[in-house]
């Protein structure tokens, strides 16, 4: 009989702290998951931060957090699983009553792009593991991983080629405080615009040479298509480009440069279907870089046009002082639209990401294959594509 007592006695302190954690175990148990910062740089650690405070007398013996966020979050020494778009990782947790528990996380930002905390599941489960409960968490914590610049070197960026004012061959009105020279006096000039030594010595009036002028703009043309007749995403070849891109912009700080940003690609998969590329608004300072940093972190796989098509579009709208190109591969049309644009008095450069030999590289033309320096820069932390 004392056996049998004792039996029941036990079946029920089991079924009872069935029935407790069953309708309590996962009530007044506050859950948040917060990011340390919603922007970054590629490559930064920040922190993600797990906090449970247990409001109730009932413990919680054994939690679990299961958390999905993008893949590109890398926690650092976490049992994560990975897959195509998400990483999931577990976090486990022992609250007693009536208290708070706090857990970091550090995080690497290996990817550029828009990352979020995509889902949480709180799960428990009672002494015996006879109840399992779950439970969803609702989060909106989010960061927005801007590209780091690619370390290019000084040669690439002369500053007598990004800063000043550069002779235009034609404007309505001339610069009067830039002289290229003298010239003969024709009866139509100002006394004023005499150049008396020069007069003197050519023993005829000689009257000041002015030059339009124009002050120095900057036009970078971002090509988002990895090869020129494969449409096939290739993400090393494009990052490394965007790196690029971000180079040339943050060199532009420095000089206070007006620059505009045109890339044959989108920050949204829906206009990249309506052909749309992405082009900013012509500007300068330290405002206006960030938002292109960060339209460069928000750019999507895929074009809206080749970029052969896309240079004939927009051939007669590009008229800065500067332009830079940025393209993983170098055709015919990207040669034609270089000259045509030095031809017009335009200094254009072209850095190509891409392989490519000596020979496919014209000596009329400023281009720059930055295929090694890159490479050397990210075979520790990306793997290159052959």
């Amino acid at each position: 009989m004392e056996f049998l007592a004792l039996l029941l006695i036990i079946l029920f302190a089991v079924f009872a702290q069935n029935w407790i954690f069953e309708h309590w175990g996962l009530k007044k148990l506050d859950y948040h998951c917060r990011l340390s910062t919603d922007e970054a740089v590629q490559y930064d650690e920040i922190e993600l931060v797990e906090t449970i405070v247990n409001r109730k007398w009932l413990p919680a013996p054994w939690l679990k957090s299961e958390i999905t966020v993008s893949r590109d979050l890398d926690f650092a020494g976490a049992q994560s699983v990975v897959t195509d778009k998400s990483r999931f990782v577990p976090s486990f947790f022992m609250v007693r009553s009536y208290q708070k528990v706090e857990r970091v996380w550090k995080v690497n930002c290996t990817r550029r792009g828009e990352m979020e905390i995509q889902k949480i599941v709180l799960v428990s489960t009672d002494l015996f593991g006879n109840v399992t409960l779950s439970r969803p968490v609702e989060t909106d914590a989010h960061v927005l991983v801007l590209p780091k610049p690619f370390d290019m070197e000084e040669m690439f960026f002369a500053p007598k080629n990004l800063t000043g004012d550069t002779v235009v061959r034609k404007n309505l009105l001339e610069d009067p405080f830039f002289f290229s020279g003298v010239r003969e006096y024709t009866g139509h000039e100002s006394m004023n615009q005499i150049h008396w030594n020069a007069s003197v010595k050519e023993q005829n009036l000689m009257v000041y040479q002015h030059d339009s002028t124009s002050s120095q703009t900057l036009t970078v043309l971002l090509n988002m298509q990895s090869r020129e007749r494969d449409f096939s995403e290739v993400p090393v070849l494009l990052e490394g480009c965007i790196r690029t891109c971000v180079a040339v912009l943050e060199n532009t700080l420095t000089e206070q440069i007006p620059v505009r940003l045109m890339v044959n690609g989108n920050i949204s998969a829906s206009l990249l279907k309506t052909h749309q590329g992405l082009v900013s608004t012509q500007s300068w300072g330290q405002e206006h870089i960030l938002e292109l940093y960060r339209l460069l972190a928000k750019l999507k796989y895929g074009i809206s046009d080749s970029f052969d098509d896309y240079l004939m579009d927009i051939s007669d709208s590009v008229t800065s002082s500067d332009i830079v190109i940025v393209t993983s591969y170098l055709t015919d049309t990207i040669c034609e639209f270089i000259r045509l644009k030095q031809r017009q008095g335009i200094r254009v450069k072209c850095f190509i990401l891409g392989r490519i030999s000596e020979e496919e590289i014209p000596d009329d033309l400023d281009l720059f294959c930055l295929r090694e320096q890159y490479n050397e820069q990210t075979q520790s932390r990306e793997e290159w594509v052959s």
